[in-house]
């Protein structure tokens, strides 16, 4: 270019990362999700139109792990598209959503692991007098209605139907260390209790911070009633040393699978379409964080 001195806006350098990772995944997960068998044009020519008869009825491996992550990163929102990039019908495109995303689900964990360490010695990071090892939190992700087992997903406070999902991240590699889904009528504490991650802490004398909705020894929370400069002083770095947790989970909210409302056919799916974006989101935290580690304090 000439003089002009242009620069590209964070959001679209933010959209051309997360292209080029999902390039990288695609390279990955392309023959590990292929079908067993490609689906057949339909013989029933005479009871199509013109224009579905230019339309293919199956896609190579590599256009379906592509179309996945389109859905993944786009939305329902974006069928329309879709539709015409891939040259096939809206009925395809729901068949085919409902096939490979399970199959994407499950070699993910394979791909781009969210797994809890084996040690947690070089984890530790010591905060004044005290030792953490990683920031807990809780977000929402919204959905439709779901039937059968809407009930499950409602919550009245919030007055939606959501997915919980409880995220665990190192305060020093600031990348996801556990990811647990749950119904949404769960709060901070039942998603922790559900995950047993108080027994783990316990088990491997390990400590975490958390905002004002856990109730755990093992999970530092702000002071409720803080009556002095130190006790605000506490509160204050408490806030901002597990702010870190709360950041990954808003970049795991750009993915619209994550961030949006839209319906599938189950609720199984929801849930794997959530997960699928967390370990996209751990695959570029991999590759290139842009967090620095903490310093002591």
């Amino acid at each position: 270019g000439g003089g002009g001195g242009h620069h590209a806006s964070p959001a679209h350098e933010c959209k051309a990362h997360t292209y080029m990772c999902t390039l990288q995944v695609l390279k990955l997960a392309g023959p590990l999700i292929a079908k067993p068998r490609e689906l057949r044009k339909q013989r029933q020519h005479h009871s199509l139109s013109p224009q579905q008869h230019s339309r293919v009825c199956c896609l190579d491996t590599p256009n379906r792990v592509l179309f996945v992550l389109f859905f993944l990163r786009c939305g329902a929102g974006c069928l329309k598209c879709v539709k015409t990039l891939f040259n096939v019908s809206r009925s395809f495109c729901s068949r085919e959503l409902n096939h490979s995303l399970p199959r994407l689900y499950s070699v993910m964990p394979l791909l781009v692991p969210i797994e809890l360490p084996a040690t947690w010695t070089d984890l530790a990071f010591n905060w004044g007098t005290e030792v953490v090892h990683f920031a807990v939190d809780c977000t929402s992700h919204f959905r439709n209605r779901i039937h059968p087992g809407s009930s499950m997903l409602y919550r009245c406070d919030k007055h939606a139907f959501f997915l919980t999902a409880q995220c665990v991240v190192s305060v020093i590699k600031r990348e996801f260390l556990s990811v647990h889904i749950a119904l949404g009528h769960n709060n901070d504490q039942g998603v922790w209790n559900l995950s047993e991650m108080d027994d783990y802490c316990v088990q491997h004398n390990i400590c975490g911070l958390g905002d004002g909705g856990y109730h755990s020894r093992r999970v530092k929370s702000p002071l409720r009633m803080p009556r002095t400069c130190d006790d605000l002083s506490y509160n204050e770095k408490q806030r901002s040393l597990r702010a870190i947790v709360e950041t990954l989970q808003g970049l795991v909210q750009f993915w619209a699978a994550a961030g949006a409302r839209f319906t599938l056919p189950n609720l199984a799916l929801h849930a794997q379409a959530v997960m699928c974006c967390y370990h996209l989101e751990q695959f570029k935290l991999l590759n290139d964080n842009p967090f620095h580690p903490p310093t002591a304090v």
